[in-house]
């Protein structure tokens, strides 16, 4: 895994711009090849390491980070470290940040500078914690201020910077908004097809993300109810966007890019054995399975499932369904014993905080409480 440096320092304007012209044409070379490029969504809590990387096995073209609330990443290198780990595979990598203010974004941005891609702005978060404290859609009514971060960022750490929106209410707004982006410096944007305060269950308005195409140049990403590869077709052909973002499809199939209509079993093992290696906790890894094989499940099997309480449950209720779960399918782990260990030992382990205390995290950054709404662990993306 790779080791972060902190510490970088700070560079000129002109150096700055010269290095991000070199890497932003880097980062868009991806889409001179491919005429549909696809994305993992940022959620908090569960793009993490282990999950992009299987998304990425299995087809994904491009991963999110989860978003961060940037006022506490850049505040707490415990945090950065627990929260924020990638390694040379993790490629491409975009860290998204939910901030209002330029300099606190672009000073977060440089800390992850040397270990992505790309930094994405948040301006689509409708969750009322967000946008009580002036981040995600809200930004969205502060449409100079975006300008300013988009700037500050480029300006500082020479990386690509993107920006994540919904479509507003008055889309003369949202396509006035895209063009001034795309005149600050903004590489790519991905379009949210729901209004700021719209819940899950609207339709997606496709025709009002086709339009922000249309008025620019830059590469727009197509966000919203892609659950399938014919999904994936529709939006594309419909939007005329660049590349096609998923969320919730991939927490149920993340072989979904790769074209798979249902999940493959072979998902499951390898998300284990990934989740291992890479230290995720067992509460997470439960509830990735529970997204994974609740549609394949009975209600008392997803009861039985939800109640496993320990890696080595996780296992034999595998093997009662048929799915496997034996120790064997874990080779990397030495024994059953090992693996037992390994799995109390995530069980027990405190929860990852990104800010200076725990009601600081509950106030902030809800997203790290296991026992908040899917919604607000979803972000945007719900």
């Amino acid at each position: 895994m790779i080791e972060f440096s902190f510490s970088a320092k700070a560079r000129s304007n002109e150096k700055a711009f010269g290095m991000s012209t070199e890497r932003e044409a880097a980062f868009l070379k991806i889409f001179e090849s491919n005429p549909c490029v696809t994305f993992l969504a940022p959620m908090v809590r569960y793009s993490r390491l282990p999950f992009r990387l299987l998304c990425r096995k299995w087809g994904t073209d491009v991963n999110f980070s989860p978003m961060f609330v940037a006022s506490c990443f850049r505040v707490s290198q415990r945090a950065r470290d627990a929260d924020f780990t990638t390694t040379e595979t993790d490629r491409p990598l975009i860290v998204q940040f939910a901030a209002s203010d330029p300099v606190i974004f672009s000073e977060a941005a440089e800390l992850v500078a040397t270990s992505c891609d790309a930094v994405d702005l948040n301006c689509g978060c409708p969750q009322k914690w967000a946008n009580k404290d002036g981040l995600g859609g809200e930004m969205l009514n502060h449409p100079e201020l975006i300008k300013d971060m988009v700037t500050a960022v480029r300006s500082r750490t020479g990386l690509p910077c993107t920006v994540k929106i919904r479509v507003q209410e008055d889309e003369r707004r949202t396509v006035d908004l895209v063009q001034s982006l795309e005149h600050a410096g903004a590489s790519l944007l991905t379009v949210h097809g729901r209004r700021p305060r719209q819940p899950a269950s609207t339709p997606v308005d496709l025709e009002a993300i086709k339009r922000v195409k249309e008025s620019i140049s830059i590469p727009v990403i197509a966000n919203g109810n892609v659950f399938s590869p014919a999904d994936v077709v529709r939006t594309q052909e419909l939007t005329g966007a660049n590349g096609v973002m998923s969320a919730r499809g991939l927490l149920q199939n993340p072989a979904l890019f790769g074209g798979y209509d249902r999940l493959p079993i072979e998902c499951i093992h390898d998300f284990i054995r990934m989740s291992l290696e890479y230290g995720l906790s067992y509460y997470l890894m439960r509830t990735h399975m529970m997204f994974m094989l609740y549609p394949l499940l009975a209600k008392p099997e997803r009861r039985e499932l939800a109640e496993c309480a320990s890696l080595c449950s996780l296992m034999q209720f595998l093997r009662s369904i048929g799915l496997g779960g034996h120790p064997d399918l874990y080779p990397s782990c030495p024994s059953a014993t090992a693996t037992a260990t390994m799995a109390m030992a995530s069980v027990s382990a405190p929860l990852d905080m990104t800010c200076s205390s725990a009601a600081d995290v509950v106030a902030t950054y809800p997203g790290t409480d296991p026992q908040a709404p899917m919604d607000l662990a979803l972000g945007d993306e719900q």
